[in-house]
């Protein structure tokens, strides 16, 4: 064995353990901040033998040793197949007592899984499934049954971008009473909604709890579905209190904004990150909304539908005081870049040069991306003059150009 090697395994065993500790991939638990751009489910990658943990077993007999005895190098769990069920309680059985991440596409994995351990090992879980039963363990158990779970994700694992299945709001209350402590909740091209026919005749629900622990709610990616069905997939809202989320992100709004404004005043969340989508919210209602005291404190903004409404907002400076993101992904308007409000978009930015707004984006779908001059020559000369002066970033144009681009001639566009 190389000399390199035998300096590892000479070190002392708490060091020797955390520099292999760092040699793990980056963990499937990481916190992902909220968006509505991914349409299919993140891949989650199988144990692999050329990759940490698995490797330093095929190194040598002192490397193997301070990798079995180093439970902190097993507590990720990704993807394990159901054939392969002795490698799964070896995995688990090195992690000895340590807090389990599992992400999983498989339900009966995670079943498994939650009956070997003790639950107050489970600490985050990312399960995506391809049927609704699949889920249905995580909703049935006594209250506070998964003490310790911080990080949820469900999501269905088909490559379609239209939903297979649904979830109701009561599915979302049992879950909250069962996991009392969870901070993250990613509910992934899965609506939350209440149909009028269910094909199982349903429990009567604990009542809604007050779950000041939740700070992360991501109600998002699932587009493309039938306006009647989507505008209420966001009426969960309506059975929920969270005094301290921080994040929020709806990609289809109440078919009554209403359910919107009563969590706001009932939850007096402060939160940090709001995600918007499509759905009835009108010029008057969107100006109530941001004026509300729980957006005070609003750092990242994100909209997927008609802003407009909001350029003269931000000339304001007593709205929204703590914004530094502004990202507004227009695809209802930008089939006609021409006739868009560039002028408002200037007002709005040029009132908050000296504020703490640092990046406006404004992305567009469907345009001619080979239309340069879409935008006024006087628009993008006096927001390329705003950004070198102010150190703004400045992005308007499709998700492969900028059309206010500082690094050359406006003709010649390269992507970002």
């Amino acid at each position: 064995m190389s000399r390199r090697f035998n300096l590892v395994s000479e070190l002392p065993f708490e060091i020797s353990s955390e520099i292999f500790l760092l040699c793990l991939p980056t963990p499937s638990s990481e916190f992902r901040a909220p968006t509505i751009f991914c349409q299919f489910s993140p891949p989650i990658p199988s144990p692999a033998r050329d990759q940490a943990p698995l490797l330093f077993l095929n190194i040598c007999k002192a490397w193997s040793e301070i990798t079995l005895s180093s439970p902190g190098l097993w507590t990720d769990i990704q993807n394990f197949n159901t054939s392969d069920l002795r490698g799964l309680e070896r995995w688990l059985a090195r992690a000895a007592s340590r807090p389990l991440s599992l992400s999983t596409r498989s339900g009966g994995i995670a079943r498994l899984i939650l009956r070997k351990v003790t639950t107050y090992q489970v600490h985050y879980l990312e399960l995506y499934v391809e049927h609704q039963d699949s889920l249905r363990f995580l909703f049935e158990g006594e209250p506070e049954s998964l003490p310790t779970l911080r990080s949820l994700t469900v999501g269905q694992s088909s490559s379609s971008s239209r939903p297979k299945f649904f979830l109701h709001p009561d599915d979302i209350i049992r879950l909250l009473h069962r996991a009392p402590n969870l901070t993250q909740l990613t509910v992934d091209n899965v609506p939350v909604m209440v149909l009028p026919v269910f094909t199982h005749p349903r429990q009567i629900a604990p009542p809604p709890p007050v779950s000041s622990n939740l700070e992360y709610l991501n109600l998002g990616k699932h587009r493309q579905f039938t306006t009647g069905l989507g505008a209420v997939q966001s009426s969960v809202l309506s059975c929920l209190t969270l005094p301290g989320l921080q994040s929020l992100n709806i990609s289809r709004l109440p078919t009554s904004t209403q359910i919107l404004f009563d969590f706001m005043r009932r939850s007096s969340p402060h939160l940090r990150q709001l995600c918007l989508g499509q759905g009835p919210l009108p010029l008057h209602t969107g100006e109530h909304l941001f004026r509300f005291p729980a957006l005070a404190t609003l750092v990242h903004l994100e909209l997927h539908r008609d802003a407009s409404f909001i350029y003269p907002l931000l000339t304001d400076l007593s709205v929204l005081p703590t914004l530094v993101t502004l990202v507004v992904v227009d695809f209802l308007h930008f089939t006609s870049m021409h006739s868009y409000p560039y002028a408002a978009v200037m007002r709005a930015l040029s009132a908050r040069r000296d504020t703490c707004l640092q990046s406006f984006e404004m992305i567009c779908r469907r345009p001619d991306v080979s239309d340069t001059k879409a935008i006024p020559d006087s628009i993008v000369s006096a927001l390329r003059e705003l950004a070198a002066e102010s150190g703004m970033r400045i992005y308007i144009g499709p998700r492969a150009f900028n059309l206010i681009d500082l690094s050359g001639p406006r003709d010649d566009l390269g992507s970002v």
